[in-house]
């Protein structure tokens, strides 16, 4: 009877592994410059089986920015966010905006949320001026 329990958890433990699975964020790179309108990425990770439509990603809400301490700003309200799953490469949420930022710093706390998980991270976006033309 024991190892019939030891067989039982195993394949419970087996079955639920890839529930347990969360999705990960990695680093945030910004590809745009100060008074260009922003383009950014996360590298998602642990995506698994995961579609695009299944990772909601917004911005955090006015409650969590206060909770952070963090001004939300109204150029904030701006900011677009993208899943990109692409089948061969990196899987990502990009950012963007139409207008130009002309803020040399953002900082703003985004909700990335999926069916097992729910994940708040702050990033911090720094823009360099473009190069004076020679």
């Amino acid at each position: 009877m024991a190892n019939l329990n030891k067989i039982a958890l195993t394949l419970l433990c087996i079955l639920l592994a890839p529930l347990a699975q969360a999705l990960s964020l990695g680093e945030l790179s910004v590809y745009s410059l100060l008074n260009q309108p922003l383009d950014a990425a996360i590298a998602l990770g642990n995506v698994g089986q995961l579609a695009p439509a299944e990772i909601s990603v917004k911005l955090a809400d006015a409650a969590e920015f206060e909770r952070a301490g963090i001004d939300r700003e109204a150029v904030l309200s701006e900011l677009q966010f993208e899943v990109l799953m692409p089948k061969a490469g990196t899987s990502m949420i990009k950012i963007s905006s139409h207008q130009p930022v002309t803020s040399p710093y953002l900082n703003f706390l985004i909700e990335i949320q999926w069916p097992n998980g729910l994940i708040i991270r702050e990033c911090t976006v720094l823009l360099n001026p473009p190069a004076a033309e020679q």
